[in-house]
């Protein structure tokens, strides 16, 4: 639709409206890619094109018609188009470049390799299933025989009680009836009693012959009598002692043995011109307490490191029962001159020849 105005010199004029449609600015293409074992998958590669831009920074715009045009001929709108569904979007755009000889060679081999280790365990898993087999036989076995051998003991066991109760039947049998008192032959006589268990146990007890056990003398260790043998818990009627009262009594017996005094044993003791107390105590075998006690008596309050003279020495050893040998420093070089041996008792003998401060054997 066009309209003229001839009040001006401008022309106004309509110009057909432009559709608008969707480009594809996509660029899409596919790539299979290879990987171990025989597997492929496709892979989509895009590639995106730049939107043209003009120098300012904005995109061109349309340029305005110059000339007036004709009335147009109607224009027929265009359907829409629709708009192509996208791609799928990718991980990454990289190419994996295809496999080499050797690459292929070594994951064939690997391939190979996973082969035979699957057989492997596969064997070893039944070569257990065998041995776990093997060994159930033999604990089926086992639990077998120890059954047997169990019924086995309890037919012998019962063998043994009834012969022992026919045994004990026939002794009574033969024992001579004692005359029943005066009251009991009053009373109706009664039907006679068929013993019970216990009362055969406790006959057969009585029959049987006491266990001869050596006396145990009263110097020997009692360290025997706190184990566990088989006389001891087969026999309930004797109280054995525990482990904690025979340590105790054990304990008693050593604190009464060093609380005792023993022996007194006189010595001879060596006096110098000076001692100490505890050199004095050591020389004595004694101890240097009652040495110190001795002297607290006298009136001499000491220690055990101090030094007393000969004589108070002497007292302190006399007193407690020993002798004593008195001996000066002088006494020392008595040993060391020896008295020259007669000259018909002397032999001569080859001179000693050294070399270098060592003796010349040869």
């Amino acid at each position: 639709m066009s309209s003229d105005d001839n009040s001006g010199d401008k022309t106004i004029s309509v110009t057909p409206r432009k559709t608008l449609s969707l480009r594809r600015t996509v660029e899409s293409g596919t790539v299979r890619q290879n990987f171990s074992h025989g597997r492929t998958k496709a892979v989509v590669v895009e590639k995106k094109r730049r939107r043209p831009v003009g120098p300012g920074g904005e995109p061109e715009a349309a340029k305005p018609a110059t000339a007036p045009a004709a009335a147009p001929e109607p224009v027929k709108e265009a359907p829409a188009r629709q708009p192509e569904p996208a791609a799928a979007p990718t991980r990454s755009g990289v190419v994996l470049r295809t496999l080499t000889a050797d690459e292929k060679d070594a994951r064939a081999q690997a391939l190979a390799d996973a082969r035979v280790r699957e057989e492997q365990e596969r064997i070893r898993a039944e070569e257990e299933a065998r041995q776990r087999a093997i060994e159930e036989e033999q604990l089926k076995k086992q639990r077998a025989e120890e059954e047997a051998r169990r019924a086995e003991d309890e037919a012998r066991r019962a063998e043994e009680e009834r012969v022992r109760e026919q045994t004990a039947e026939e002794t009574r049998r033969q024992e001579p009836e004692k005359p029943a008192p005066e009251k009991a032959a009053a009373a109706p006589a009664a039907a006679p009693r068929k013993p019970s268990a216990d009362e055969e146990e406790a006959a057969n007890k009585r029959r049987r012959p006491a266990d001869i056990r050596p006396p145990v003398r009263r110097g020997e260790s009692e360290r025997r009598r706190g184990r566990l043998t088989i006389s001891n818990a087969l026999n309930e009627n004797e109280r054995a002692r525990s482990l904690a009262a025979i340590k105790r009594r054990r304990e008693k017996a050593k604190h009464q043995g060093q609380n005792e005094p023993g022996q007194k044993i006189s010595r001879e003791v060596v006096i110098p011109e000076t001692i100490t107390i505890q050199e004095l105590a050591n020389r004595m075998a004694e101890r240097a307490v009652d040495v110190i006690r001795l002297l607290m008596q006298q009136g001499q309050m000491l220690k055990i490191n101090d030094v007393i003279d000969t004589d108070t020495a002497q007292l302190i050893a006399e007193e407690m029962g020993h002798t004593v040998k008195r001996v000066s420093e002088a006494d020392v070089e008595e040993g060391l001159v020896a008295e020259d041996d007669p000259e018909e008792s002397k032999k001569p003998r080859a001179p000693v020849v050294t070399v270098m401060g060592h003796v010349d054997h040869g």
